[in-house]
């Protein structure tokens, strides 16, 4: 069974502002932010917003995989569309072959065409049939950055004659955003940061079941966890039943899904990054990267810097928190 999530806090103007462009639709909003900001907690508190009930929310996402499925995460919301579409033409049938939950809604499936570009063409054109026929609908996609490449082109045919009522909102890396404006879309883009330390303290009275913080430990709390909710939530998570001491964080084991979190991410990055985030781990200070190279053993402009490091100060660079230090 799924822990419940820590209570909501500090994002309310960025959901607003999501919820803001949604209301006029056509509309495309892109949401930015580094692992562990909560962008998957935003589309979950979004789609149970009330001025959308009465509309179509349909939710799909990239994972982590190796090789990415095909239109992966337009497929998987789109097979919850369920029964009460408008008109289809036959084009639509060729999402036949993809959709078999809506094998009863849609048209027979058109002979396949020799040519894979036009049978591709088709393809996509079923897919804005599709769309069109959900009525108002908001398509949440979750990780568009780890989506294949024609989830992408499927995203700029759409753009071309975008769905008179259709809003996406889309998620995605710092830094890898696909879509960032639709001409003649209302669009926007909002990036999420670190909470500030009352959105921390929020989310540790909520889960820790208290009716405030000691100011200390809260501004202790917030620096330990940089702010980032993820983080945050699984260090809560772990202090349940610990005296809220400023020495108990230093104490404290690596949660285990932050330990795993963090494995994730070193395992996927270049040799090189990961040997530089393992010299800034035994170093324990922030450090400029000539000094980081030397230690690892680099050759100097040979580094990718990777998302478990950050810029501290001018060109020194540490973890954002300590528990990422601790994990490496």
């Amino acid at each position: 069974m799924r822990p419940r999530p820590a209570a909501f806090a500090g994002r309310d103007r960025e959901l607003a502002a999501v919820a803001e462009v949604l209301r006029h639709r056509p509309a495309a909003v892109l949401v930015e932010g580094a692992p562990g900001m909560g962008k998957t907690r935003l589309l979950a508190e979004l789609a149970a917003r009330p001025e959308f009930s009465r509309i179509r929310v349909l939710r799909g996402a990239c994972p982590q995989l190796a090789e990415p499925f095909p239109y992966g995460p337009v497929l998987e919301a789109l097979r919850s569309a369920g029964n009460r579409l408008g008109p289809l033409s036959p084009v639509a049938g060729a999402l036949q072959p993809l959709l078999p939950e809506l094998a009863d809604v849609l048209p027979p499936a058109p002979e396949p065409l020799p040519d894979a570009g036009a049978q591709r063409h088709r393809v996509f054109r079923a897919f804005r049939e599709l769309l069109i026929a959900c009525g108002p609908t908001v398509l949440l996609i979750d990780d568009l950055h780890r989506a294949d490449p024609g989830t992408g082109d499927l995203l700029r045919f759409l753009a071309v004659d975008w769905p008179p009522d259709l809003g996406v909102v889309a998620t995605c890396g710092t830094g890898n955003s696909s879509v960032r404006s639709v001409p003649g879309v209302h669009s926007a883009q909002v990036t999420l940061g670190p909470l500030d330390s009352a959105a921390v303290s929020a989310m540790a009275c909520d889960l820790l079941a208290l009716p405030r913080l000691n100011a200390d430990f809260a501004a202790k709390l917030h620096e330990y966890t940089a702010g980032i909710p993820f983080v945050a939530e699984e260090t809560l998570r772990a202090l349940r039943g610990a005296e809220l001491t400023e020495s108990t964080l230093d104490r404290l084991e690596v949660p285990v899904a932050l330990q795993e979190s963090v494995s994730r991410q070193l395992s996927a990055l270049p040799e090189s990054s990961a040997q530089l985030a393992k010299a800034a781990a035994v170093l324990n200070v922030p450090a400029e990267l000539s000094v980081l190279n030397e230690l690892a053993g680099l050759a100097e402009g040979e580094i990718v810097l990777s998302g478990l490091l950050d810029e501290v100060d001018d060109n020194r660079y540490g973890f954002r928190h300590p528990f990422a230090r601790k994990a490496v």
